[in-house]
């Protein structure tokens, strides 16, 4: 049994993971928290129980379901926040010498993940995340994660989808931005300027970045790079 902050998991036998909140009273970075949580259970099945309404709960039959449940009881406890977002030409962005290399390598078959990381932290000093879509729940999961990025919120991101953030408010954003853009055909850059809450500090970090865009097809499925050029951030 553990508590997750207003949220208390609990394992049964080996079945399946049972899940309970008060909906009136969960903040949406416990829930953030849970779905994180159970990303590393060995049990598939999930019963996500609401005991402010009495009821006995619904059973889900695999992590990703349940997932994408509680996601949508965090948009709904989620408040509005002011995230700024505009399209950037990609050839005159801070990518404009560097995105036709990545594009180049994302269309190389057969790579080593290792050598793709290596050139990607180099050429992006490791603010990148390679993602690819999946087709139980249509989101985006993260394959491969830059240095910088493992470094701000630890191993573990790698196999989640950017919805499954430490910051709940952020990871929605950015989840259904991504989702909006990987329509694209081409590369394309924007300019970010967005408060984001971090592990172990206590207040967001507002940060004004430009971040870089390519989707391809890998296998028959799609495959998303996101990089990163950080310019402030206060």
């Amino acid at each position: 049994m553990r508590n997750l902050g207003f949220v208390m998991a609990e394992h049964s036998f080996g079945a399946y993971v049972r899940v309970s909140y008060v909906d009136d009273a969960v903040v949406p970075v416990a829930l953030t928290g849970l779905i994180m949580w159970l990303h590393d259970q060995r049990e598939r099945a999930v019963l996500v129980c609401d005991t402010s309404g009495g009821t006995t709960g619904r059973l889900y039959a695999n992590r990703a379901a349940a997932a994408n449940a509680l996601s949508v009881t965090i948009q709904r406890h989620t408040t509005t926040t002011p995230y700024v977002c505009q399209d950037a030409d990609v050839e005159t962005s801070v990518f404009s010498s560097r995105w036709r290399a990545a594009l180049e390598l994302m269309s190389t078959p057969a790579l080593d993940p290792r050598d793709v990381r290596r050139v990607l932290n180099a050429l992006f000093n490791g603010y990148f995340t390679i993602a690819d879509r999946d087709a139980e729940d249509d989101e985006f999961r993260l394959v491969l994660v830059g240095d910088a990025i493992r470094d701000h919120f630890g191993p573990s991101i790698q196999g989640r989808s950017y919805r499954e953030m430490y910051d709940p408010d952020y990871g929605k954003w950015v989840a259904d931005g991504i989702q909006a853009a990987s329509v694209h055909q081409r590369p394309f850059a924007q300019d970010i300027v967005a408060p984001i809450k971090w592990p172990k500090k206590e207040q967001p970090t507002v940060c004004k970045y430009s971040r870089l865009l390519i989707s391809t097809t890998c296998a028959d499925r799609q495959v998303l790079l996101t990089a990163s050029h950080i310019h402030q951030s206060f």
